[in-house]
């Protein structure tokens, strides 16, 4: 059963260091783990919100940037991974720090889905309101504008989980 948090998965290549910030950020959301030998690709689902790396050796290749791929969080250079990142944290490995990190980030996939789900559904009515042609960019562009407009303050942080510490 997936927490209010979300899923995470945690990769590294210390077996040790990866297990200790799981069980830490367990507290607020469920986790997976990947280890060095671990298909990365395997742990990352539809249902992954974010993917923190503590490191950029022994990981393997992310995933190529999807709608699919999560949230990613980076303890380290991002430059030595070879390719964006969503943020990150500076080395050593602090569990506060990461689990902030989390946080943000989780919140992030958490409107990211909404705002897609938003997006569809505005879609869907101006496709079913189209007699025959195809909607035009206009008719999508308003009709997102309208789905978001009608977000009140109090929704958009219901959206994205209640109050968020955005330290």
């Amino acid at each position: 059963m997936a927490l209010r948090g979300g899923v995470v998965v945690v990769a590294g290549r210390t077996p040790d260091t990866v297990d200790r910030v799981a069980t830490r950020l367990r507290e607020d959301h469920t986790v997976r783990v990947a280890y060095p030998s671990t298909d990365l690709d395997a742990r990352i689902d539809d249902y992954c919100d974010v993917l923190v790396l503590l490191d950029t050796d022994g990981v393997g290749p992310l995933p190529e940037r999807t709608e699919r791929l999560p949230q990613v969080g980076l303890v380290g250079d991002p430059a030595a991974l070879g390719t964006t990142v969503d943020t990150t944290v500076p080395p050593p490995i602090d569990d506060v720090d990461v689990r902030s990190m989390v946080r943000r980030l989780a919140a992030r996939a958490r409107f990211c889905r909404a705002l897609r789900a938003a997006y569809d559904e505005a879609c869907h009515r101006v496709e079913s309101q189209s007699p025959g042609g195809a909607p035009t960019v206009e008719q999508y562009r308003a009709e997102v504008n309208d789905v978001l407009a009608a977000i009140t303050t109090a929704e958009a942080f219901e959206l994205l989980g209640g109050p968020v510490d955005w330290d």
